[in-house]
């Protein structure tokens, strides 16, 4: 049974979320910058850049606010006695 998620492992997940929305938002103006304007405009390729920027801390937070799936021992414990 996983752990539950420690203070930090829930913050981390709750800026996954964030992030994910933003870069949904930077898509749909990427979309729009395309239609609107051209992939070579300015817009577009800061959309771009924003979107993937977006994409990758969602999957970076989503990783870290994931739960332990195993008790984690201090670095100084025994690893011989597990109780």
């Amino acid at each position: 049974m996983p752990q539950p998620r420690s203070f930090g492992q829930k913050v981390a997940f709750t800026w996954a979320v964030f992030s994910a929305v933003c870069a949904v938002i930077c898509a749909g103006a990427l979309v729009w910058s395309t239609w609107k304007y051209d992939f070579s405009h300015v817009y577009s390729a800061s959309f771009l850049a924003a979107t993937v920027f977006f994409i990758s801390c969602t999957i970076v937070l989503h990783v870290i606010g994931q739960p332990a799936k195993h008790k984690l021992l201090p670095w100084d414990a025994d690893e011989t006695q597990t109780s």
